[in-house]
């Protein structure tokens, strides 16, 4: 398990342990834990839920180099192209 950490485009942070992260379809991102025995179901425990409109960014936090604060990002609602992965 490791540490994600998700930018909202409304400048706020958060910290979520979990296995992985999945998009579950087009309007949700997903962090997930494995079940014991889970084996190669895809998509495990949620642990946390977010509209994926409004995710700026996702990193593994053990690979996170620095951090700094900034602005909150423009909402790009309406100008995803198919496929556009947040992250």
């Amino acid at each position: 398990m490791r540490e994600f950490v998700v930018t909202l485009r409304c400048g706020l942070k958060f910290v979520v342990k979990a296995d992985r992260v999945v998009l579950l379809d087009r309007q949700f991102l997903a962090l997930v834990v494995a079940l014991p025995g889970d084996g190669d179901e895809p998509n495990g425990e949620t642990v946390a839920l977010f509209e994926r409109a409004q995710v700026a960014a996702v990193v593994a936090k053990d690979h996170l180099v620095s951090e700094e604060r900034c602005d909150p990002i423009p909402n790009r609602i309406g100008e995803m192209v198919d496929g556009d992965i947040p992250f």
